[in-house]
């Protein structure tokens, strides 16, 4: 009985010491007093985390001013990195962007998701909207979608991006120059196969 107790005792300190106690400062981050906007970037980041390695399959439908093409992909970093290409140019996260996007946030209780949205002041910016709608409980991304624009006195591209997880990545592409007519892409991967 008096080993009993001993072992008990010996097991509270064990855990006891182990445990780490931290003032409330240390959990800050370095910079906390720095505000960003949503990152696009990181929540890519934490999306291949979250999908590397897994066994799945995307249907990739690619349509070029009308015609379709369709074919069964592995997602893996190849074509991770060739759908990071699309988004990652979208990031308004770096601190250069604040004061430069109008910012509201509102709820649309028929879907049940609070909506973020981000507005360009400026029709210079390349990312010119970003939206992203998040659960009302848990928030989590249901979906992201963005415009961007680039245009000068020859070239105008514009493209629309939309990731809702697990379910489809799709990605809008319009061009115009002077010398050629307009050109339409569009490249969905479904998540379904």
């Amino acid at each position: 009985m008096r080993f009993k107790h001993i072992g008990y005792l010996f097991l509270g300190l064990l855990f006891f010491s182990g445990c780490k106690w931290f003032d409330k400062d240390q959990l800050q981050p370095e910079n906390s007093n720095a505000e960003t906007y949503y990152s696009i970037k990181g929540f890519l980041d934490d999306q291949w985390r979250y999908l590397e390695g897994q066994p799945i399959t995307l249907l990739r439908v690619a349509t070029f001013n009308g015609h379709s093409d369709s074919s069964f992909v592995r997602l893996d970093s190849t074509v991770w990195k060739e759908i990071r290409k699309q988004f990652d140019p979208s990031d308004i996260a770096e601190s250069r962007f604040l004061g430069q996007y109008d910012f509201s946030m509102y709820d649309e209780d028929a879907l049940n998701q609070i909506v973020l949205s981000y507005t360009a002041k400026n029709n210079d910016l390349l990312t010119q909207k970003l939206n992203i709608g998040m659960d009302n409980v848990n928030h989590r991304i249901r979906t992201i979608y963005i415009e961007t624009r680039k245009s000068n006195r020859t070239y105008e591209t514009s493209r629309k991006l939309t990731y809702i997880p697990r379910q489809v990545i799709s990605i809008q592409a319009f061009e115009k120059s002077v010398i050629s007519k307009r050109e339409n892409m569009r490249v969905a991967y479904y998540f379904k196969y």
